[in-house]
């Protein structure tokens, strides 16, 4: 028993993810997942949001930059390195979250930055009205106080600020 519990704890490293027991009676489950030599490693697959608990790398771990949850999980890249919390609930949010609509436009295939009153949480590509593509990281991508969009991607996003 203890030899195969040794061996799952030494293939989570070794892939870059470790399961945390989870904390508070079991409602939060907890995550640690590392960027090993700078590249993208994909954590927890069934994940819709986190939050950054604790940083364990030199590097900065930065939402939308160098971590993020997506459509697949939970990732990171660059080497970012920490321990992440599930967010899937409702009830697991703050109540100072706030949702709504914006529309972001890359004139003449030119970058461009639109900023977002508060501070940005969570970006979702609501509707691409371009004909250009719009890739996350690519032609669109967000940080703490804004969305930018770029190569001629024009869409409307739901921004999640605090």
């Amino acid at each position: 028993m203890r030899t195969a519990s040794a061996a799952l704890i030494a293939l989570a490293l070794l892939t870059g993810c470790a399961q945390q027991p989870s904390r508070g009676g079991g409602r939060h489950e907890t995550l640690t997942c590392s960027s090993e030599g700078y590249a993208l490693q994909r954590c927890a697959s069934d994940w819709r949001d986190g939050r950054l608990l604790e940083t364990y790398s030199r590097e900065r771990c930065e939402r939308g930059d160098s971590w993020d949850v997506d459509r697949r999980g939970l990732w990171v890249t660059r080497g970012c390195r920490g321990r992440f919390e599930r967010l899937d609930d409702r009830d697991d949010r703050d109540d100072d979250d706030r949702t709504r609509t914006l529309s972001c436009a890359s004139e003449g295939n030119a970058y461009r930055r639109c900023p977002v009153d508060g501070r940005v949480t969570r970006v979702r590509l609501r509707q691409r009205l371009s004909v250009a593509d719009c890739d996350y990281r690519e032609s669109w991508g967000w940080n703490r106080d804004s969305v930018w969009v770029d190569k001629g991607c024009r869409a409307e996003f739901e921004v999640t600020t605090r």
